[in-house]
């Protein structure tokens, strides 16, 4: 059963997988009218591209994921465009 706090260890594997897709997406260019996609740009999601099973919510309870922390991420993502005022899209 996946722990129930956030603990070093866990903390560990979900910034692993957050750094992973850092590391991918670093140096992309998006220029004006172009269409980010964190999704493609940072995936696929598997071991054979650097990632490895940290921990991810479903239907609101921890449990083990692949590619589990790369959400930080795309949050931060998310953020850095809000305090920007990029327009986002879909």
């Amino acid at each position: 059963m996946p722990p129930s706090a956030l603990t070093d260890e866990l903390a560990a594997f979900i910034m692993l997988n957050a750094e992973r897709a850092a590391e991918v997406i670093d140096g992309t260019l998006v220029y004006p009218g172009q269409t980010f996609s964190f999704w493609d740009t940072a995936g696929p999601f598997d071991t054979a591209h650097g990632y490895v099973y940290g921990y991810g919510t479903l239907n609101g309870k921890v449990v083990p994921a692949l590619a589990g922390g790369a959400c930080v991420t795309v949050l931060l993502l998310f953020l850095t465009f809000v305090v920007s005022l990029i327009k986002l899209g879909k």
